[in-house]
């Protein structure tokens, strides 16, 4: 076996390629399409069977990787915090350069292959999905974080704002402080050009929320300082601006996710999901992905997810810890997800409750719900099956009768 290890790097990778026995090369490759076609070429001159092959590298996307991938080559993708563990093995002085490190993963492979999983790539339908619901998730921070920041600078000048609408970065709330940028605009504005305004939005029932509006405004404003009032206006007016553009974006995600969605085979199971609705079951799709071979079992997920919390033992000394090595992006969508539930789902509920009554935190009430919620989805996604509580309940009631009185008090 070939054992090829790379530390990657934005402009140039270390590479170290090795078999059971001896070092071949260690090489700087660029990061290019020429780079990585260059690479393959030195490895195919030594190993020209690709299965006899194996890469290790730090990363599990991008360019670099798909030419690797697209050779027809195995990669392993290690977890950065695992390899470090590695290094400290290698060199207990703790020494770290590139060449290490391109080094380490190789010897990883070399020595301890079995113990991790290589990459398996999902079809591009469910990879786009993945990439299309992460990125909207924190184009939705950003949009929270601009929504804050607006929220704050209209309190310093003009706080009415901020209790007209729900949400201040819908689009009606939005066209409202383009055209009434201060109380004192807003405060001439008369019953109908609100109306108008509201209509030009779709707003519903237009008519009424414009009186609404109209009297709320009538209240006298604060005597704000001249130039706080400029100031804040110049910082509205370009939250404003951000505010629009990426509402329109997020939009654009959403309908191109909605659209994946109608069309991907294993929409119909994550969609029969209680609170799930069709993005967040575009979020479990596209974490879970489509290769049902990925994970030995359920537990393995629910790790990956960060659902399943860390046990640390040594003799009578017992601790249980939550999960921080997992998918940040899976973990937020199951615990999103088990949040929602509770709201859709009885038995979801009944579970929160009962771990809040036995004195856990809501974060940690969630993580538990949500890693049981991961165990029934697993099952699902394995046997291509939609969600039915009916069935569920049936199951649970069987398992009870069958456990024993120690289980049933443990």
């Amino acid at each position: 076996m070939l054992y090829v290890g790379i530390d990657w790097a934005e402009k140039a990778h270390r590479v170290c390629i090795r078999d059971d026995e001896r070092i071949h090369a260690e090489i700087e490759v660029p990061n290019s399409a020429v780079g990585a076609a260059d690479l393959l070429a030195k490895i195919a001159a030594i190993e020209p069977d690709k299965r006899n092959v194996l890469f290790a590298i730090e990363a599990n996307h991008g360019p670099f990787i798909d030419a690797i991938l697209d050779a027809g080559y195995t990669i392993y993708p290690l977890n950065p915090k695992a390899v470090e563990r590695y290094r400290d093995r290698f060199r207990l002085a703790r020494a770290k350069t590139d060449w290490i490190d391109a080094r380490v993963l190789a010897d990883i492979l070399r020595t301890d292959r079995q113990a991790h999983q290589p990459l398996k790539p999902d079809s591009e339908e469910t990879t786009m999905l993945r990439l299309l619901t992460r990125d909207c998730a924190e184009l939705e921070k950003t949009q929270t974080m601009l929504r804050n920041q607006l929220r704050s600078a209209l309190l310093c000048y003009f706080p009415l704002a901020t209790e007209l609408f729900s949400d201040l970065a819908s689009p009606t709330a939005l066209a409202f402080l383009k055209a009434y940028p201060t109380h004192q605009e807003a405060r001439r504005a008369t019953p109908e050009a609100l109306e108008a305004l509201l209509r030009a939005q779709r707003y519903p029932r237009a008519a009424k929320k414009a009186r609404e509006l109209y009297q709320a405004l009538q209240q006298a404003p604060f005597a704000v300082r001249p130039a706080m009032s400029a100031a804040k206006q110049m910082l509205v007016a370009t939250l404003v601006a951000q505010l629009e553009v990426l509402n329109a974006q997020i939009s654009s995600y959403r309908k191109e996710i909605d659209a994946l969605m109608q069309e991907h085979p294993d929409s119909a199971i994550f969609t029969s999901l209680p609170g799930a609705g069709t993005r967040l079951a575009a979020r479990m799709l596209g974490e879970l992905g489509d290769d049902r071979n990925r994970y030995p079992g359920v537990r393995v997920a629910q790790a990956r997810a960060g659902t399943a919390p860390v046990t640390r033992q040594s003799g009578k000394s017992r601790v249980v810890v939550f999960r921080r090595a997992c998918v940040k992006p899976f973990r937020e969508t199951m615990q999103l997800f088990a949040f929602c539930s509770t709201r859709w789902c009885s038995w979801a509920r009944d579970y929160y409750l009962q771990k809040r009554a036995a004195g856990k935190k809501h974060s940690e009430a969630i993580r538990a719900l949500a890693n049981v919620w991961l165990k029934i989805i697993f099952a699902m996604w394995k046997n291509r099956t939609p969600y039915d509580e009916a069935r569920l309940m049936a199951a649970r009631l069987t398992a009870a009768q069958h456990r024993t009185p120690a289980q049933q008090v443990a």
